[in-house]
Parts: C-alpha cells; structure tokens; sequence
C-alpha cells in the first residue's frame, strides 16, 4: 500500500524519458505546407503522416504538436482537481472523417494542494484521419481551431490557435520528414488491454480490481489514472496487491454512483526497468462478483 506522494520520483523518471524521446517529436522537419504557430505560452503546429492524400481513399494520421513554454505545462483527457485537455474543432474536406485524439501516458503534476494530470513536456497528439476514395481535387485541406489550457505554479490560462496543412492529393505515400515524430509519438501511447477489471463503491471509497500479468504485481510504482470525471477525488489513492492482481481505492466523489463504467490507464515499471502504460475498461460489479475473492468488503 502506498500514498500519492510516495511515487513522484518514478514519475520524474519517466517525464525525463518521455522529453527525451519527444525529442524526436520536435527535431523533424515539417510536414507539406504546415506553419509553426506560436501563442503567448507555447507553440503550436499541425503534421501528417503522409507526404499526400490517397486518391483512391483510406486513412492517414495527423498529429496536433504542443510545446507548452518552460515552466508550463498541459492537460490529458481527465485533468484531474483542475485543467482542461486540448479540444480540437475539425474543418475537413467533404466526407473526411476524423477520429477522437489520442493522448500519451500523462504525468502527476501537483498544483499547491491539488493534484492534477498532464504534461510539462512536448506532446504530439495523433487523430485518425478517414479519407473518401475518389477525391477530384489537386490538394486537400485540413484545418484544426484548437483551444486548451496551460498552467504554471500559480495560474492558468487558456490558449488557441488556428491551424491549418495542406496536402496534395496522390497515392498517400509515407512523408519521412515526419516519420520519427509519428514513430515516437506512438511509443508513448498507452496500449490497450482487455485485462478484466471491476470497480465498486463501499463507504466512501471506490475500489478497482484488476487482473494482471506477474510483470505488473513486481511494480513498485504503480499508478492509475480514472478516465472520467465525477467519480472519485484525487487527492490520494492506495494500491495493494493482491491475489492475481492490484486493488486501487481512491475516495469516492458525490456522484459516483451514477457511474456504470471506468475507463482507466495503468502506469508501471516493468522488472527490467521499462516504463509500461496500458489502458482498460472498469465495468460496474455487483457484490456478488467479488464474494469469492473479498474485494471490496469490509
């Protein structure tokens, strides 16, 4: 069992090993007819994965780059006691489709007595782009109005800018000016795992079973990140090890009962000292289900 501010040190270790390999996020050239924005607390831009859109259809990857000023730092999908993660409005060619951004693993990032998810280093966040076949066009434009929130040590201000890429319309070869940044985006994207996985609530705690491989039950750092607001609070949780698994419990927010499912990403180091992060879904069990090993009783 252990406290929030017992894993800060793992933490710090790997937002060192997210900067350095975010290094080749940032050091690539641009992609085709994309423009760096530079805001009053970072800089911006958007890239793709390809040098030109498939004529004849299929899906291609662009990445919206945040470079949050030294000092400041941003948001993942749940910020936690505060923040707000980047939202992205799309302005696509007719029938492009884009899918929801994908986030890295976040970090643990204090903020005075709050405790908050994020990033104080580059991110690259990544959305799926569906291209219709038969595009009639010599080019194809992508446009992004983005807006976030950025916070120091003290305050927070929102940000935004507009953005926009251009691509010509051809056989969506590959762009290697932009190949590394993608490759070490995707690194740092959590996986996803089936991993059965039940929450419940007893008192005021919210208690989260999962089962996991023997890698997992070695950490000594693990942390979870709740998907979803409204839940439980974030000023602590405890992980205890238990048979076949970990339980988490975190304290239990207001309107807890009101949820049925939890989407959660898992951080550990793994035996060989590699940082690990999966994603799962928590479902809502009934007391029944955990009769026969204990969890949540009591």
């Amino acid at each position: 069992m252990k406290k929030v501010g017992k894993i800060f040190a793992a933490f710090r270790a790997w937002k060192l090993l997210a900067a350095a390999t975010l290094l080749a996020i940032s050091a690539a050239p641009l992609s085709v007819s994309a423009a760096v924005v530079e805001t009053d607390y970072g800089s911006v831009e958007l890239i793709a994965d390809v040098s030109s859109i498939p004529q004849s259809g299929g899906t291609i990857t662009v990445g919206f780059y945040l470079q949050p000023l030294e000092g400041w730092h941003a948001y993942w999908t749940n910020p936690g006691d505060a923040g707000l993660p980047v939202e992205i409005d799309w302005n696509l060619p007719a029938e492009f489709q884009a899918s929801d951004l994908q986030f890295p693993a976040p970090h643990l990032i204090p903020f005075g007595p709050l405790n908050t998810y994020g990033y104080s280093e580059a991110i690259l966040l990544l959305a799926e782009i569906e291209v219709p076949g038969g595009v009639e066009t010599r080019t194809a434009r992508i446009s992004a109005d983005a807006k976030w929130l950025v916070c120091d040590d003290e305050l927070c201000v929102p940000d935004s800018a507009n953005l926009s890429l251009t691509l010509r319309v051809g056989d969506g070869d590959s762009n290697p000016r932009t190949a590394d940044r993608f490759a070490a985006a995707r690194q740092l994207l959590p996986k996803q795992q089936d991993w059965q996985a039940k929450f419940n609530q007893v008192g005021d705690k919210i208690n989260v079973r999962i089962e996991t491989p023997e890698e997992v039950l070695s950490s000594s750092d693990l942390f979870m990140f709740p998907g979803v607001k409204r839940l439980v609070t974030y000023e602590e949780q405890t992980v205890s090890f238990v048979r076949g698994g970990v339980l988490v419990s975190m304290n239990a927010d207001a309107q807890a009962s009101d949820k049925t499912e939890l989407p959660l990403l898992l951080s550990y180091t793994d035996a060989e000292g590699s940082q690990k992060s999966v994603s799962l879904l928590a479902t809502k069990g009934v007391a029944s289900t955990f009769a026969d090993t204990g969890f949540g009783a009591g």
